[in-house]
């Protein structure tokens, strides 16, 4: 039995996944990739800013297919591997895991698996949260159910997406959970060897401030300046307020902090490597997010793993699931500033309820682990050795 996994490149958040799957011994995995970003033709764009360490190719067997779009990239032409139908047939493998259907390479893939008569089990993040006119919605609804029609498994990250894989005609019999998950032993390994009091002193916060916390693109789409408005309302409070992240709102954000006099209590910190962002973690006493749209944000996890509360808007995809109201973090209505002001009030100024958040986070996001994914993914290749 061999499961071959196709993506578009590495991502930190998936390779726990590839090397957990790697050490079955049920089943041979190998991971092909259609966007080389270890090559020198890769270059980071404002838009995709991300470097890429080559440990992140460690622990299991995989290789990269020729590419041979003009502009490399994750967008729908920036992936072209006409090399997937060889590599599909070659690999002798009885499944293909296709992670997204939003690039060229994909359809390929599909197509090709079809063909060669393989059982095909899909990954994805998306949900029904966005609005699209009716036109559009149309074209989504023609696009994705063509795709979907020819998936045999899909692997759901949270409950608004498999609510989505079910909209558009996937059977509920063919869901299986691989929850949106972070390394949960790495970041409670290192929540327990950071000393908090060292690093809010290190962090420059005051013993007796609240620091609430936001992590994240600083884009339209986030709503970073819905806190400042809610803010406003704590005016001259121990509440502060540190952005960690940089993007095209950094400027418009800073205006509306003098507007609003907030200097005293809002921070930009910039963008921060992942490690540096440990500390925040650390020094914090809550998370906000309060995204227009926003389906699977894994700072929420690592917040989650420092025993941060969390507070987060509805359009987030994982609220009121990962993050349950009131029970290990607080959901509020997006776009709506007195919703936030008061899950902001509750959690900031009553550390009995920020203690309470805090402890049941920790056990929550214990649960939302890799291993539950790769026991979806050792069942269906269980049900697929016996088809």
């Amino acid at each position: 039995m061999k499961l071959l996994i196709i993506n578009t490149h590495p991502v930190n958040y998936h390779v726990p996944i590839y090397k957990k799957l790697a050490d079955s011994t049920e089943f041979d995995v190998e991971v092909c990739f259609l966007w080389d970003v270890f090559s020198a033709r890769y270059r980071p764009s404002q838009s995709f800013p991300m470097h890429y360490d080559k440990s992140l190719l460690n622990g299991y067997k995989h290789s990269f297919l020729k590419n041979i779009s003009l502009k490399p990239g994750p967008t729908f032409w920036g992936l072209i591997n006409f090399g997937l139908f060889s590599k599909i047939k070659n690999s002798q493998c009885d499944a293909v895991l296709i992670f997204g259907y939003n690039y060229f390479s994909a359809w390929i893939a599909l197509i090709s698996a079809k063909i060669l008569g393989k059982k095909i089990i899909f990954k994805g993040e998306s949900d029904l949260l966005a609005k699209r006119s009716f036109f559009k919605e149309i074209i989504k609804k023609v696009y994705v159910k063509t795709f979907f029609n020819r998936v045999d498994y899909f692997l759901y990250s949270y409950k608004k997406n498999a609510e989505y894989y079910c909209h558009y005609g996937a059977s509920r019999r063919s869901l299986y959970f691989m929850p949106c998950a972070v390394d949960n032993e790495y970041f409670q390994a290192i929540a327990a060897n950071l000393d908090r009091q060292e690093e809010r002193g290190r962090l420059g916060f005051a013993e007796d401030e609240v620091v609430m916390l936001y992590v994240g693109r600083l884009e339209p789409r986030k709503q970073p300046d819905l806190l400042l408005r809610a803010l406003s309302h704590f005016c001259k409070t121990k509440i502060r307020l540190v952005y960690v992240g940089d993007g095209s709102m950094m400027a418009a954000l800073k205006d509306q902090v003098k507007a609003l006099s907030l200097e005293n209590q809002v921070r930009f910190d910039g963008f921060k490597s992942h490690e540096l962002i440990n500390a925040y973690f650390k020094s914090s006493d809550l998370l906000v997010l309060p995204s227009l749209l926003d389906p699977s944000p894994k700072v929420v996890n690592e917040a989650m793993n420092f025993s941060l509360p969390v507070i987060v808007s509805d359009k987030v995809g994982t609220a009121n699931d990962l993050v349950v109201n009131r029970q290990n973090g607080m959901v509020f209505k997006a776009g709506d500033v007195n919703s936030l002001v008061l899950a902001m009030k509750e959690v900031a100024f009553d550390q009995a309820v920020r203690a309470r958040l805090s402890e049941k986070a920790l056990s929550t996001v214990s649960q939302w682990n890799y291993q539950l994914g790769v026991e979806s993914v050792k069942s269906i290749m269980r049900e697929v050795s016996h088809a």
